[in-house]
């Protein structure tokens, strides 16, 4: 299913202090990228969303890394 992705990707390359507390380069990774749920890397979209189930991430990589 395609979906149209909406304009106002960072294209910048992100550019994080190592000298930021983990709370200011959270913040600074947020404003950068402007939507953490859906952003462009190296050209390509990146969209994360979630669903509703009792399956945990950790169970999901571990079938996923299985099927390889």
């Amino acid at each position: 299913m395609m979906e149209k992705v909406q304009e106002g990707f960072c294209e910048e390359l992100m550019k994080l202090d190592p000298t930021m507390s983990r709370e200011e380069r959270i913040l600074s990774f947020i404003e950068q990228i402007k939507n953490p749920y859906c952003y462009l890397d190296d050209g390509v979209v990146v969209k994360v969303s979630f669903i509703d189930t009792d399956v945990t991430l950790e169970e999901r990589l571990e079938e996923y890394v299985r099927n390889l």
